[in-house]
């Protein structure tokens, strides 16, 4: 968690809500759910669930991810991915940004440092 609200710095999580529907509104699971991140150096990393911890299913259709947050401030990119094998088209938020602040008290080893 971030010590100060609406910022986030380096070793916390920041989460994402994710929901599916369908073209009438009512929430669904898709088959597949997948949250993928990149940080600032550019390296992408995929969670999956059920596999991965970092993906929690709330109720039909809702999910959050936890984005862990590493040792590089800059701005991390999101995106939300489903797929659906029954031939439903499942809508969903798709994709967003946070900014990682730099900390006094954790190391940075990022070259997009704010300090």
């Amino acid at each position: 968690m971030s010590a100060t609200p609406g910022r986030v710095y380096i070793n916390s999580t920041y989460t994402v809500v994710g929901m599916w529907q369908d073209s009438d509104g009512t929430y669904l699971d898709p088959d597949t759910v997948l949250l993928k991140v990149t940080d600032p150096t550019g390296t992408q990393t995929t969670y999956t669930y059920p596999d991965d911890d970092e993906i929690e299913r709330r109720e039909t259709g809702i999910y959050h991810g936890d984005i862990p947050v590493g040792e590089y401030s800059g701005r991390y990119y999101w995106r939300w991915e489903g797929t659906n094998t029954s031939g439903v088209t499942v809508r969903a938020p798709t994709e967003g940004s946070f900014v990682v602040q730099a900390s006094k008290w954790e190391p940075d080893t990022s070259s997009n440092s704010y300090r």
